[in-house]
């Protein structure tokens, strides 16, 4: 799935396919499930009832890492993860497109999700 992402002004065209975790351990050495499923616990509900990362304990490298990922798969000429990065003028810029960015990994699982559905074929009992 391609989907293009507004970071600070700037649209990051930005790819989500079932190799994304390989590329993700391929660049970052780390497991994405993992990282993103201990994410989890760092989630907390906030007075309008909205689910928000705690600031305190939220490792918010992981949106960093998932965000420059998937931005790689759409254009392997990017460069390094920090020249990306350096092109944001604000320092919270990925994490003003949080939302966005693991919205698009989410559609990405659904959608995959959905097409095994659709050739798994009849069930054998």
């Amino acid at each position: 799935m391609k989907k293009d992402i507004v970071i600070d002004g700037v649209v990051v065209p930005m790819k989500c396919t079932g190799a994304t975790p390989a590329f993700y351990r391929e660049l970052f050495k780390h497991d994405l499930f993992k990282e993103l499923a201990g994410m989890q616990k760092f989630l907390i509900t906030d007075t309008n009832g909205q689910t928000v990362p705690d600031l305190e304990r939220f490792d918010f490298g992981i949106v960093e890492r998932l965000a420059y990922t998937m931005a790689y798969q759409a254009d392997r000429q990017i460069g390094s993860m920090v020249d990306w990065l350096d092109r944001f003028e604000h320092s919270t810029a990925i994490l003003d497109a949080m939302a966005d960015i693991i919205g698009l990994y989410m559609e990405g699982l659904n959608s995959t999700s959905e097409v095994k559905k659709k050739n798994a074929g009849p069930t054998v009992k």
